[in-house]
């Protein structure tokens, strides 16, 4: 018997469940942009994420009057984006607090867990992970722009007990 075995027959006697991201997460909700009147927002298009730090970097500033199509999702702390545009480069983040309550593009699927079923650290390590890399390749849809539907994000199985 395995080190795994053991562990998962002593922590997990029922066995392990295997649940989509899907079903331990929720989407973001859209900005209403004639609802802010006007108010500035810091907007996470996909070259604000770095992706050997996973961190984000440069944003910019925008409101309803220069917002550009894609400034859609309201993002939380603790959310997790992943680039579904080129997913291949593997472009995550988790949204920390200085960046609650603002926009990121609709080239991320935005993923908000429920943290009672995952916490946001074990999603973040998920998405790094080399089986998540291997899913995405096997599941974008190939042309210029590689890119996975977030449906497809959402639908990736793991073990979540």
């Amino acid at each position: 018997m395995s080190r795994i075995d053991e562990l998962i027959a002593d922590k997990c006697p029922d066995g392990v469940a295997f649940r989509t991201v899907g079903d331990v997460t929720s989407k973001a909700s859209k900005v209403k942009w004639p609802s802010t009147a006007g108010a500035p927002f810091q907007y996470i298009d996909l070259s604000s994420v770095d992706r050997n730090t996973h961190r984000i970097g440069v944003t910019t500033t925008i409101a309803e009057g220069n917002a550009p199509s894609r400034a859609q999702q309201i993002v939380e702390a603790g959310d997790v984006i992943f680039a579904t545009t080129r997913p291949a480069q593997m472009r995550w983040a988790v949204i920390p607090d200085q960046y609650s309550h603002q926009i990121a593009s609709t080239g991320y699927c935005v993923l908000r867990p429920d943290t009672s079923v995952m916490l946001t650290g074990f999603l973040a390590h998920m998405l790094g992970s080399d089986d998540f890399r291997r899913y995405v390749e096997a599941n974008q849809v190939e042309g210029n722009y590689p890119a996975i539907p977030d449906g497809r994000v959402r639908a990736y199985r793991a073990c979540m007990t």
